[in-house]
């Protein structure tokens, strides 16, 4: 915007509200594209720890499988048969 003599006229300030308005609208969807991407890496991150948590828990269960009454929680006393 050149300067002028005598100060801002209506015009000048019509325009320079069209262009913040312009700009704004630029950053919003900008905003939007990135709140975007942030929402789908979320979605694949919960589906990645759902899926190693299924791992997880069939890997404890193998385990526990193979060592059946060997391992005793903490608190229970072990029954004897003798």
């Amino acid at each position: 915007m050149p300067v002028q003599k005598g100060g801002v006229t209506k015009e000048d300030l019509k325009n320079f509200k069209t262009e913040i308005v312009h700009q704004f609208r630029i950053f919003h969807q900008e905003m939007l594209t990135q709140i975007k991407h942030i929402r789908e890496g979320v979605a694949n991150l919960d589906q990645k720890i759902d899926r190693f948590r299924e791992e997880i828990k069939e890997k404890l269960n193998n385990a526990t499988q193979l060592t059946g009454p060997a391992i005793i929680p903490a608190g229970q006393k072990k029954e004897t048969f003798y």
